[in-house]
């Protein structure tokens, strides 16, 4: 975000300006990061007095009923559209364009590669400018997006009170458990689970008492990932592998089961079960490469060292050669075994871990850097001005600088060239008259 758009926006706040609204889509009402991002947003938005009209759809496209939030029925001039790149194509030939038409639509998109995705350049034309989660993800998409891409990060709710559920696999607090969560749909490549396994493995085979849950969903839909880790568990009691759907008080009490969060993925937009392991005041630790490293750092964390590979294959949006992290499992092994060994001392770490996200991520938070951000949107559509003759401006502008500075610059060498030809030609005449 500008300096510009900063201060303009600040001062919109300080005043105690409103908004009149905005409409927001997604697929609210579904089990998966993507969604619980989106409901993030909307308590966001609804924590500091944004009127909402809320339309949610299944993941077949088809619409269904929002129950979280009260929705208006007033029909606005800004679109919010949570549907992430990979689900976007599908979504516009479901549901068609007509709601995009007569808005500002924004999209909320988020990517784990920092080359960016090409396959959806002519969706792009679509909206009118993107918010994403992160600065790595802001880096990605500037390199192929004309329009504006802001980063609006992921908010995170205040965890306060343990949460127990029927589900923990133990609630044996004289072992130690490590956690990991993702979902088998986001790539199992990219989210890398096999090296936390391995690493695991490696640091604790013979240690029955330090355990390793695993949290996935879809694993069946990969027959050789799912056969890898049902052969896992069969060989190692002190892992456990949880394959479904479960509920958010559910997966609160996983978190609150556990005593670390280990995520060794190659690469990610935002790292949304990481942030929400460091606000339970969990000591975490990750490959320290990408989004995550929009709110993990060396004092709240542990980061490990990695090397980059490339992407071997095509995979939806991936394409071969895309580059990611390889992380140094012996590093993996040696951070954990002093975790394990040295927890009682690492008190510091989870409470900055903690402060961490409640004081930058909270729902008042990213709820005030969306205001903002739509006061200005607002404002300027009422003036009949939006970011996209904004930019085209400053580029004219900046072309017809470009082109003043190369007139100058071609006259001053006409000028020159004249000057050089008039004292060649007399040279040329003091010679003749010499002869």
């Amino acid at each position: 975000m500008s300096f510009l758009i900063y201060i303009t926006s600040t001062i919109m706040h300080k005043q105690n300006h409103s908004i009149k609204g905005i409409n927001v889509y997604g697929y609210l009402n579904e089990l998966s990061g993507l969604s619980e991002s989106a409901r993030s947003n909307i308590k966001s938005l609804l924590s500091i007095g944004v009127k909402l009209n809320i339309k949610s759809f299944s993941y077949d496209n088809t619409a269904n009923d929002y129950k979280h939030a009260i929705s208006s029925n007033e029909e606005f001039a800004i679109n919010l559209v949570h549907i992430n790149i990979n689900f976007i194509e599908k979504f516009i030939d479901d549901v068609g364009t007509d709601f995009l038409k007569n808005k500002y639509n924004i999209a909320y998109w988020a990517w784990e590669f920092s080359e960016p995705p090409l396959d959806i350049a002519t969706y792009l034309s679509l909206f009118d400018e993107i918010w994403v989660p992160s600065d790595f993800c802001v880096n990605a998409f500037t390199k192929m997006a004309t329009i504006p891409v802001i980063k609006i990060p992921h908010a995170i709710p205040n965890r306060k009170e343990l949460i127990t559920h029927s589900l923990n696999p133990e609630n044996n607090k004289k072992s130690f458990t490590f956690l990991t969560v993702f979902d088998s749909l986001s790539s199992v490549e990219r989210k890398n689970p096999q090296a936390t396994v391995k690493a695991f493995i490696k640091a604790f085979s013979k240690d029955t008492s330090v355990k390793l849950i695993i949290k996935t969903h879809n694993l069946k839909r990969f027959k050789n990932m799912y056969a890898y880790f049902l052969n896992i568990t069969k060989r190692h009691e002190n892992i456990t592998l949880i394959n479904e759907k479960i509920s958010s008080k559910e997966l609160a009490s996983l978190y609150n089961l556990s005593d670390a969060y280990i995520s060794l993925h190659r690469s990610e937009g935002f790292g949304l079960t990481l942030a929400e392991a460091m606000s339970y005041g969990k000591i975490t630790i990750a490959t320290g490469f990408s989004g995550s490293l929009e709110f993990m750092n060396i004092n709240n964390s542990f980061l490990l060292p990695y090397s980059i590979i490339e992407t071997t294959q095509d995979y939806g949006l991936t394409k071969k050669g895309y580059q990611f992290a390889d992380v140094d499992i012996d590093e993996a092994v040696k951070t954990m075994q002093y975790i394990v060994n040295n927890y009682d001392m690492l008190n510091d770490k989870r409470v900055k871990a903690k402060e961490t996200i409640q004081s930058k991520y909270s729902f008042e938070n990213i709820g005030s850097l969306m205001k903002n951000r739509l006061l200005l949107i607002e404002k300027n559509i009422v003036n009949g001005i939006n970011e996209k003759n904004i930019e085209k401006e400053k580029i004219i502008m900046k072309l017809t600088s470009e082109k003043n500075n190369l007139n100058r610059e071609i006259e001053e060498l006409s000028r020159k060239i004249k000057k050089y030809e008039k004292n060649i030609f007399i040279k040329i005449k003091k010679l003749i008259k010499k002869l």
